[in-house]
């Protein structure tokens, strides 16, 4: 409802658009936008990562291992497909495999920074 959006139940591209905001998570990003991120590969893809809000080596290393492993374009650049893809436990474009999880991470609407 902050956001604008009517409360009907269904995530769909408005709601995942609000969520995230268009932002792209790349090498020098900093922020919630990039914690969350880290803590998601940690939870489904055990990247061992710390979650200080910053994209270096490894995070971009892992997010590119996430989008071979699921079948996303590999670019080391973790957009709103790739954040729904990691809370949503969602397939890769083609491969339709999934990935399982004991948590449901859930993750407020992050503040404007960093975009």
């Amino acid at each position: 409802r902050s956001k604008g959006q009517n409360v009907d139940g269904v995530v769909g591209k408005l709601t995942w658009t609000a969520l995230w905001g268009g932002r792209t998570v790349s090498i020098g990003s900093r922020g919630s936008a990039v914690s969350a991120v880290q803590d998601l590969l940690n939870r489904v893809a055990s990247a061992g990562l710390t979650a200080d809000g910053i994209c270096g080596s490894r995070t971009a290393t892992a997010i590119r291992n996430f989008q071979s492993a699921f079948d996303f374009p590999v670019t080391g650049r973790a957009d709103s497909g790739i954040f729904k893809g990691l809370v949503t436990g969602c397939r890769g474009v083609a491969s339709g495999r999934a990935f399982n999880t004991t948590e449901t991470p859930t993750y407020e609407p992050f503040p404007e920074e960093n975009k």
